[in-house]
């Protein structure tokens, strides 16, 4: 009787050990990637994503930063990424401010009014919603034409 429960618990504790280092690699990237976002190093930021995505594929905060990390590059799997995080969050403010970030750099204004709109909705009073205003501004003051132009 006593051999069976020794044997239980040495496999829990293995088990959670296991459990334990894998979400400490994890976090080590995720980490890694922020500052490396920081610096404007997104080619490394980019890999240490990954990389924390082989320790826990599909998690919505690596996919997220991805996306980042792919937007600020002018990667062409950043709408691809984002649209992932999305799917995976679909109330995060962060995921639709980024969006809308990433089709307004595109010019695509009318997309990124409806992802700022959609982070304003979703997280209102907050940094997240502050941003999506100032960028929906920036919208409105190019939606506004000049009654006239010269070419030269």
């Amino acid at each position: 009787m006593f051999k069976p429960l020794c044997f239980i618990i040495l496999c829990i504790f293995i088990l959670s050990s296991v459990s334990y280092a894998v979400e400490a690699k994890y976090e080590r990237h995720i980490a890694k990637g922020i500052a490396y976002i920081e610096a404007r190093d997104y080619v490394n930021a980019a890999e240490e994503f990954r990389s924390a995505l082989k320790e826990k594929p599909n998690d919505p905060v690596a996919v997220l930063y991805l996306g980042i990390a792919f937007s600020r590059s002018g990667d062409k799997e950043a709408e691809t990424i984002l649209k992932k995080a999305l799917a995976l969050n679909p109330q995060e403010p962060r995921t639709n401010l980024e969006l809308g970030i990433y089709y307004f750099s595109k010019a695509v204004y009318d997309e990124a009014k409806d992802y700022f709109e959609n982070t304003i909705e979703i997280a209102p009073n907050t940094e997240f919603s502050s941003k999506s205003e100032e960028y929906l501004k920036r919208i409105k003051e190019r939606a506004v034409t000049k009654p006239w132009s010269i070419n030269v």
